[in-house]
């Protein structure tokens, strides 16, 4: 490698199978940043997707650089405790991660709690979590509102629900009359999308334990869509307390009658009642939000001054991983638990990244004064010509031919 060192890392998970690229970040991560060789032991959900990255990295691996490995939680725990493995890294739950530092035993418990690891070497890891989408109080249109539930319920159902970063909390002013429509709204959006069947493990069982003794809204037939529309925030709910990784959204009412205050108590929920720190998502208009400001900070909203690495404002967490320009992110779960998350630039030290995107699109966004011309988001679920611009945009990435451009604008346009 670059710097000499031929220090082999153990990559587990690749990917938790909800998003491709987190298996070829990982391995950049490996080899460039850290200078390590390394084995990746595929996610036998994704383990499908294993000749395609043995093709794109077959230099490497010609090299004798890189592995790839197929196989379950057995091959998994064989490569993590492997002598001439020094360092791991997997993508996964908090379960799994505590399977492979403490075991699975009936002395593991006593292991975490007396911080005595099994594995006697550096890991660190990508953890999934429950991931809150605060909506701050403002003066929105029906228009706004409408706009508003397509990216909420675009959060929730890519990849039906199967992200670490899903939004499975939404966090709402009790005390906004425009509420029970935004969350009406909400549910109406995702009873109508595309059918996308659910094929994690166990999805059926979580949804089920997410749902038990909850008053909840079953939105497509086989079950697989809820939304719980109002759920404790201090009763302890297993929605508030486990990823469910499943397309399912509870919606938790606090109090607040300016943005200022329900933004300050929406972060301490966010911050001392959910699990996990992978990221957090502030839905505002421009007016709100600069409400909210800090002197300390003159774009974005106090809810940085959450915990969790991603803070994005009103943009979804997801975006963060996919810009080549993103900060690689650290963070802890707790102290024996890092958690390292990777962007393509590579960068070692940042602790947060925000994003924003226009809270309403163009020209909405013109006529109320704002300097943006961003159309509705090709990500969006609702979007008419997704695929048409995507498939423009690759060309154009491909060839770089500027005549491809007006296409572009205009497949954009009509989404």
């Amino acid at each position: 490698m670059g710097n000499g060192r031929h220090i082999a890392g153990g990559l587990l998970g690749a990917g938790r199978s909800n998003l491709g690229t987190i298996t070829t970040l990982d391995v950049i991560d490996q080899l460039y940043a850290r200078g390590n060789v390394c084995a990746v032991k595929m996610n036998p959900v994704n383990d499908y997707l294993g000749p395609f990255y043995e093709k794109i990295f077959s230099e490497f691996i010609s090299r004798g650089w890189l592995r790839f490995v197929y196989g379950g939680a057995d091959v998994g725990g064989h490569l993590a405790h492997h002598r001439k493995v020094d360092a791991v890294h997997m993508t996964g739950s908090a379960a799994t991660y505590d399977a492979i530092v403490w075991g699975t035993d009936n002395q593991a418990a006593t292991r975490k709690a007396n911080n005595a690891p099994i594995l006697a070497k550096p890991i660190t890891a990508e953890l999934g979590g429950v991931t809150p989408l605060i909506v701050v109080p403002g003066d929105w249109s029906e228009a706004d509102v409408r706009f508003q539930a397509e990216h909420i319920a675009t959060t929730k159902l890519i990849n039906c629900g199967h992200n670490c970063n899903a939004t499975q909390v939404l966090v709402v002013s009790q005390d906004r009359p425009l509420t029970d429509k935004l969350v009406a709204e909400v549910g109406k959006v995702i009873r109508d999308a595309e059918p996308r069947p659910t094929y994690y493990p166990r999805s059926d069982e979580k949804i089920h334990k997410a749902c038990n003794g909850m008053s909840a809204e079953f939105l497509n037939a086989d079950r697989s869509r809820v939304l719980i529309p109002d759920v404790d925030p201090r009763g302890g709910a297993s929605i508030l307390k486990e990823e469910v990784f499943a397309s399912v959204i509870g919606v938790v009412r606090l109090p607040g009658k300016t943005p200022r205050e329900f933004l300050r108590n929406a972060v301490d929920f966010a911050n001392d009642v959910l699990p996990g720190t992978l990221g957090a998502v502030v839905s505002s208009t421009p007016r709100s939000a600069s409400r909210t400001r800090r002197p300390s900070t003159k774009r974005f909203p106090a809810c940085p001054t959450a915990r969790s690495a991603s803070t994005s404002g009103p943009g979804w967490p997801l975006l963060w991983r996919l810009g080549a320009r993103s900060p690689a992110i650290r963070h802890s779960t707790s102290a024996a638990a890092p958690e390292w998350c990777t962007t393509p630039s590579c960068c070692r030290s940042p602790q947060k990244a925000v994003v924003e995107i226009p809270f309403r699109p163009s020209p909405r966004s013109i006529l109320n004064g704002e300097l943006t011309l961003s159309p509705k988001p090709v990500f969006f679920t609702t979007n008419k010509t997704a695929q048409t611009t995507i498939r423009r945009l690759v060309k154009f990435y491909v060839n770089g031919n500027p005549v491809a451009l007006p296409g572009i604008f205009v497949s954009a346009l009509r989404g």
